[in-house]
């Protein structure tokens, strides 16, 4: 990824900029993140990115799939890789955020939590935070600014139940 504007280093993002979501598209450096954290190797990357190409999905997925890392570890690498924050089990609401705009059957299929709504800007936690189809989506129907962060996909399942 090239150089970052700012906007992208502050704790509370907007909505996914162009150079967010390109970021989000070059999973080889989402890899190396895991590399350098020392919760994959090289050659298991490289795997992987192989397994990717063939099969499709997000690199995230085919690694916690192929059971390579943990759903923790790639959801952790995620976030350090888009510059999201990653809020944990315990920091997750039991349940999620009731704004009538949003079907609970959408916020499932997506993984979405919501998280509050104040100040015309909706707080999320996603399990993919990097799908602009769901980000504009949540934005055109609730009309609020979207800010993601990245959670477990299971955490997420428990809370919408």
């Amino acid at each position: 990824m090239s150089d970052h504007s700012p906007s992208l280093l502050e704790p509370t993002l907007r909505s996914p900029s162009a150079a967010h979501l390109a970021a989000a598209a070059d999973w080889s450096r989402y890899g190396e993140v895991l590399v350098r954290a020392g919760k994959l190797s090289a050659r298991d990357l490289e795997r992987a990115l192989a397994a990717q190409r063939e099969m499709g999905g997000a690199l995230d997925g085919v690694l916690v799939n192929l059971g390579l890392v943990s759903e923790t570890d790639a959801a952790q690498a995620l976030a350090e890789h888009l510059q999201l924050p990653f809020i944990a089990s315990d920091a997750l609401p039991e349940a999620a955020l009731e704004l009538e705009a949003l079907l609970p059957e959408f916020l499932r299929t997506h993984r979405v939590l919501p998280l509050r709504a104040e100040n015309g800007v909706l707080h999320v936690a996603m399990r993919a935070p990097q799908d602009a189809f769901v980000v504009k989506a949540l934005h055109l129907t609730t009309g609020l600014e979207v800010r993601p962060a990245v959670a477990l996909g299971s955490d997420i399942d428990k809370a919408l139940k």
